[in-house]
């Protein structure tokens, strides 16, 4: 949390999403019993919005989820655009204090 922003990663959530569930209450200054954190977790797993989103009668929504794994885009790319991604996102996110772990 940065004062009036909160950054989530995927990353984050797909390692622990009950703590990030919890870190949004925590900065929407709301409290969330551990019965709501885990309903809330589940919903928004990978599996249960891909499910909702695939029977969705919005186009974009059935093919915005591909397969929840972290990093798989880099299977997407050639070596040279991993590489030109990985300088522009360097030069980018310099001096932001942001990190991304995409593996």
């Amino acid at each position: 949390m940065t004062g009036n922003f909160l950054f989530l990663k995927y990353e984050d959530m797909k390692k622990n999403l009950r703590s990030v569930v919890s870190d949004v209450a925590a900065f929407l200054e709301t409290s969330l019993d551990k019965a709501a954190v885990d309903s809330i977790a589940e919903s928004c797993t990978f599996n249960s919005l891909k499910a909702a989103w695939g029977s969705s009668d919005d186009g974009l929504k059935k093919h915005l989820c591909r397969k929840g794994v972290i990093g798989d885009w880099k299977t997407m790319f050639t070596p040279e655009q991993n590489e030109a991604y990985d300088a522009k996102h360097k030069l980018r996110l310099e001096g932001t204090g942001l990190e991304f772990d995409f593996d």
